[in-house]
């Protein structure tokens, strides 16, 4: 859920820009990011009901 801020979500080959009060949902074992794509901070709470976190740098 985005708190604050305006981002870009990939989530798979899907783009979304997602704004304060939004709420972006990637399905599990889809590759996925976000963008801060304005000259703002950013600021989301994350949920991941996995207990293990993959991550590969941009």
């Amino acid at each position: 859920m985005l708190r604050k801020g305006v981002a870009e979500f990939i989530v798979g080959d899907e783009r979304i820009t997602g704004h304060a009060g939004d709420i972006i949902i990637a399905p599990a074992n889809v590759p996925h990011r976000y963008l801060n794509i304005v000259d703002a901070p950013l600021e989301m709470i994350c949920i991941h009901p996995e207990d293990t976190i993959s991550q590969q740098p941009a």
